[in-house]
């Protein structure tokens, strides 16, 4: 394992790539996240962005809940439409 693996598993950074795999999204899903300000990217001398796996993880969490809000909400409505 070189320096740049060791140096980028101890940070826990992911690639534009990786967090979408991780979110089960598309690499373009995820640059037009980031900027619209709904995910935080750092980009490196060359450009590329990179993120914050603990940010992703975040994200991905806040997106769950927000799916499981929306099921409730049609739930109820849909037992109060009987």
């Amino acid at each position: 394992m070189n320096e740049k693996t060791k140096r980028k598993e101890s940070m826990q950074i992911l690639t534009t790539g990786e967090a979408a795999r991780f979110l089960e999204m598309s690499d373009d899903n995820v640059r037009l996240l980031e900027k619209a300000g709904k995910l935080k990217a750092f980009k490196t001398a060359t450009g590329q962005r990179i993120f914050l796996r603990s940010e992703i993880e975040k994200f991905s969490e806040g997106r769950l809940k927000k799916i499981a809000q929306r099921k409730a909400k049609l739930a109820a409505s849909s037992d109060q439409a009987r």
